[in-house]
């Protein structure tokens, strides 16, 4: 049974983890007040006092836990130490204390008083190890290893941290000389103890016994330049490649192979790149035809051993060598089991190195070896990757060769396997391939774009060939993807091409017809693919292009991306969502909330960041335990990139501009002080609540909170793991990725994630001091930060359109001029102490007057109506379905509305925070407040009736706009128009024409129906949320 003491600690932590820190401070207090005395209890309470969000709290905490850390006798219970370590690191968390020394003496206090604890060195050990404190790692490590010297893993800890001290980018110059030499005098003598003699299993305690501990040799004399002596210990019998210790691990054949390279020993590296292969084709040098011939070998068969064989024979050059250098190609190739890698470094080597003569086996060129490969893979989901660059490398002629000669290959495929479920499956693969290296040579790499009638039959084509397909697939999983799904795809990539390029803005109603065919298409290709990750990746998209976010966002789901992927992938969703979709969805009840609420979703995608933070540490601990030092090397790596990474920003920056956009309209939240009482765990509490008893003041409560909070700083490198690559791509190599052509705006870079923390700063002090007047004692801490903020922006404005158009859209680069532009103002008003009037009245004046130089960013509230006035949809025919595509709310008007009304609440925000600071002024000479209007210190009433009249006009542009669209689309007749549309019934053009009557033979009238009606929804429900935002003019 437990203890008294355990139980009533227990009650503690049960208020802790409740979030009720109150009562848990009342609970140790109590308690010490009736006499209880003990380290835990104390610790306890310090622990409590630092999670608290008072500063006196924290100054108590601080001084209880500094006072625990130096007390004699030292306290030398590890259940202590780590709670007064966790306190110490909670408060220097704040910013606000340096605990560091403070830990550090802690525990050297700690294992002094009881230098025989192995347990207490161990966890101190640990403990700096997790926590990625090098220099007291190293310290304990060394302590360890000299106190227990007869356990080996304290000896290659030792190593190990003196080798992450010297990597570490905050050692001194003399840190890395000293501890870079330690770690490798010590991993020397580890290397020199293993015996000679393979045979001898037994060796020194302090050898180097292990593949990991190897790899830990080769990472600290790779990491310090020793190369030659690193390619010596693999060259070595007791410790090379095929050594007893290295246990088959082919990584360190890859290791060598990029030694030798590095000191461009080109031929040690051909010789032994030659003798890897020739292990792995054993049959070569009897049989050249290749009859009896044995399989490759899956290791030697490896493409780093190919690319490091032809790489040396790029830089030796010689006849005699280039003769060798083919024949082994030739003979690996001429194998009765085509290798995939040998016909590849084939390929490579004739499309880099000139020919200089005909081989045995007849004519030796690129074009011969593509069309072998297609005829050996024209059946694999690989074979167009594989090829598509040295297709690129022939000349055009030969392209149309190439294509000619492929499509006669697979049309007599066609003809053989009419029969034959399985073979008629090949066939299909085969005609995919096809017509991915169509759509390279004919529509990527030409120089002029190629013609529409081109472009529509190539569509043409590749629906028919989904439809044949549509037949096969009797023995797939309900998992499985078609066999004809790729042909699919390539029809919409094709579309996406006829819609034009992004730099056209894509507004005629022709490209808007030809993105809504695309998603028809990939709709119905994921209701018989349910799992296809390609189509459920693009239509997400496609469903953002059009404006339809609530389908993208019930799309996005089934990809089902999983915890950190979230880091890599998450961008194809949460990129700008506060400006194309910040409510929750309503028309997707099915899905979870996390899945339909963005601001939840983006905590959710948070989240992985804050238990990466934990969870990371604790696995290279585990592996560090287990002596798997490679492994450790990669998860720090790993945490590096996770704990900077620019996606953490975004979606912080994201869910604060949702919080500012779905506030509710209440003055109890206008309060200066909320953002002390309120958590971001309550958060999830408080959504769940309002979820639960359908309170949207709830929502609105705790989202203004989210906004209030204090920004984490950005970190000062920021790491991009964002995945573009996973996408599809036929593009060629010189070419945009097809995965550019999709995108919502340009791709959000540093420059973004830095223009947009600095501006939340910014909206921050709005949010904080729009109701209430700035301390006098805090006015000089926060003209630093808000002169910081207009320097951020005012850097990010200076790079030029030419730079800023690659991160920014127009809306953005729009709202970031306001933003420094009112920072600017700002820092003359907060550094003009009392007499505020005059400085106020002309701040006011220059606002207004750089707010008229950009209305016409952001459209004059007469001509955002005016385009719509001559617009009368109806259901009478004619062009009615190219009239509806023309005036969809796709995402660049989401885009620029949303983007707007954040302007507008900025705007509003800052004339009401000048009301504020001037309506009680209080003089230097007589002490009395004067009132708005009245003695010198004010401002006249009607000072910032000016721009909240420019305020009251935009935003009601604003909500005309998308109130007149919404009543269009709200009209009888519009489906079956955007029906008659997606079929091209209607359009300009043979080929939309004949693209939609594909489309409507493989779907469907009634299909086509139900897809557009539940497009519309999605439009009308992004009306509403434009139509939602309120800005407060009060």
């Amino acid at each position: 049974m437990s203890s008294v003491a355990d139980r009533r600690n227990q009650q503690i932590w049960d208020a802790i983890e409740n979030d009720n820190l109150k009562q848990a401070l009342q609970l140790c207090t109590k308690r010490l007040r009736k006499g209880e005395r003990g380290d835990y209890l104390l610790a306890l309470k310090a622990h409590v006092l630092a999670l608290s969000v008072s500063c006196g709290h924290n100054d108590e905490g601080f001084a209880d836990a500094h006072a625990l850390a130096l007390k004699d006798p030292p306290v030398t219970d590890v259940e202590v130490l780590r709670l007064l370590q966790l306190a110490l690191s909670n408060l220097e968390a704040r910013g606000r204390y340096n605990t560091k020394e403070s830990i550090t003496k802690l525990w050297e206090r700690a294992i002094k008083a009881k230098p025989g604890d192995e347990a207490l060195a161990r966890e101190w050990f640990l403990k700096t190890f997790q926590d990625r404190d090098w220099r007291n790692t190293q310290k304990a490590a060394m302590s360890l290893q000299k106190t227990y010297s007869k356990k080996r893993e304290y000896y290659f800890w030792a190593v190990l941290s003196s080798y992450l001290l010297y990597s570490w980018p905050g050692a001194t110059e003399s840190e890395k000389k000293l501890f870079g030499a330690l770690a490798y005098r010590m991993i020397s003598k580890a290397a020199s103890d293993v015996p000679d003699d393979p045979k001898i299993l037994l060796s020194p305690g302090r050898a180097i016994q292990t593949p990991h501990e190897l790899h830990l040799l080769l990472s600290v004399y790779r990491q310090q330049g020793y190369r030659p002596e690193a390619l010596a210990i693999l060259n070595s019998d007791n410790l090379g490649t095929r050594s007893t210790v290295a246990k088959g691990d082919w990584s360190f054949v890859r290791q060598k192979i990029e030694l030798l390279e590095e000191q461009e020993l080109w031929e040690s590296e051909w010789d032994f790149c030659k003798m890897l292969l020739d292990e792995a084709f054993p049959g070569d040098s009897e049989d050249k035809t290749g009859e009896n011939s044995t399989p490759p070998d899956a290791k030697g068969d490896d493409w780093r051993i190919w690319q490091g064989f032809l790489t040396a024979a790029w830089k030796i050059d010689t006849e005699e060598n280039r003769k060798s250098t083919i024949d082994r190609i030739q003979s690996s190739v001429g194998q009765s089991r085509p290798s995939r890698n040998a016909r590849l470094a084939l390929l490579d080597y004739l499309a880099k190195i000139p020919q200089t003569g005909q081989p045995a086996q007849g004519p030796l060129d690129l074009l011969s070896a593509c069309n072998q490969y297609f005829g050996s893979f024209a059946t694999k989901t690989c074979c167009f990757d594989d090829i598509r660059c040295y297709v690129e490398a022939l000349e055009p002629s030969q392209r149309k060769g190439y294509l000619e000669h492929i499509r006669q290959f697979t049309e007599q495929m066609v003809k053989d396997d009419l029969s034959d479920e399985k073979l008629r499956a090949a066939s299909v693969a085969a005609s995919i391939n096809v017509l991915k290296f169509d759509y390279l040579v004919n529509l990527s790499l030409p120089t002029d774009p190629a013609p529409s009638t081109e472009v529509g039959d190539f569509v043409g084509s590749c629906v028919g060939l989904y439809k044949s397909s549509l037949t096969l697939g009797s023995e797939l999983e309900p998992t499985d993807n078609q066999h004809g799904d790729d042909a699919c795809i390539l029809a919409v990539m094709g579309l996406v091409r006829l819609a034009g390029p992004l730099s056209e803005g894509r507004a005629s109603a022709r490209s808007r017809g030809y993105l809504l065919q695309a998603a028809a298409l990939l709709e119905f290709l994921v209701s018989r693919s349910r799992h296809n990750f390609q189509a459920l990746l693009l239509l997400v998209r496609l469903y953002g292009l059009l404006g339809a976010y609530t389908l993208a966002m019930e799309t996005y789901p089934r990809l089902t991306i999983k915890q950190i992927q979230n880091d890599t992938l998450a961008h194809n969703i949460f990129s700008r969502i506060s400006t194309l979709h910040p409510y929750q969805a309503v028309g997707i009840n099915h899905l979870e909330k996390g899945d339909r609420d963005p601001s939840l979703g983006l905590l959710k995608a948070l989240m992985v960041y804050e238990k990466s933070a934990t969870q990371v540490p604790d696995l290279a601990k585990m592996a560090l335990e287990k002596g798997s030092f490679d492994q450790v090397e990669g998860f720090l790596e790993f945490a590096d990139k996770v704990r900077n990474s620019i996606c953490k920003v975004m979606w912080t920056v994201e869910r604060r501009r949702i919080a500012r956009l779905v506030r509710t309209k209440t003055s109890s939240l206008d309060r200066p002080d909320f953002d002390h009482i309120c958590m971001e765990s309550l958060s999830i509490a408080f959504f769940r609540i309002a979820d639960a008893i359908g309170a949207p003041s709830i929502y609105g409560l705790v989202a203004y909170n989210i906004g209030c909070n204090d920004l984490d700083p950005l970190p000062d490198d920021i790491t991009d793991n964002r995945d573009y690559e996973v996408m599809i791509n036929c593009e060629g190599s010189d070419h945009p990725r097809f995965e550019e052509y999709v995108r919502l705006g340009p791709k959000p870079t540093t420059q973004w994630a830095r223009a947009f923390h600095s501006s939340e700063e910014f909206s921050l002090y709005l949010a904080r001091y729009s109701s209430s007047q700035v301390p006098l004692e805090d006015r000089q801490r926060i003209l630093q930060s808000v002169e910081h903020v207009f320097y951020e922006l005012s850097r990010t404005l200076s790079a030029g359109d030419e730079v800023l158009n690659k991160d920014l859209t127009t809306s953005e680069k729009s709202f970031i001029e306001i933003q420094a532009l009112l920072a600017e103002e700002l820092t003359l008003i907060l550094g003009a102490g009392l007499n505020l009037r005059d400085i106020v009245t002309d701040s006011l004046q220059r606002v207004v007057l750089k707010i008229d130089e950009r209305l016409s960013s952001f459209q004059a509230a007469e001509d955002l109506v005016k385009g719509f006035q001559g617009l009368d949809i109806k259901s009478n025919g004619g062009s009615n379905s190219d009239r509806l595509l023309a005036c969809i709310p796709d995402w660049t008007f989401l885009h620029e509305s949303y983007m707007t009304l954040q302007t507008l609440i900025s705007l509003s925000a800052y004339t009401k925070h000048l009301e504020t600071t001037t309506a009680t002024t209080v003089t230097a000479t007589s002490g009395k407040s004067s009132k708005s209007g009245g003695g010198s210190s004010g401002i006249p009433k009607n000072a910032t009736v000016v721009a909240k009249q420019r305020v009251e006009s935009l935003y009601q542009a604003i909500r005309a706009r998308a109130s007149k669209i919404k009543n269009q689309f709200s009209e009888s007749g519009v489906v079956g128009a955007l029906v008659d549309g997606g079929f091209g019934r209607d359009a300009v053009g043979e080929d939309a024409g004949a693209i939609g009557e594909k489309i409507e033979e493989l779907v469907g009238e009634a299909w086509m129906e139900g897809f557009v009606g539940r497009v519309v929804e999605s439009w009308l429900e992004g009306l509403d949320g434009v139509l939602r935002v309120k800005v407060n003019l009060d």
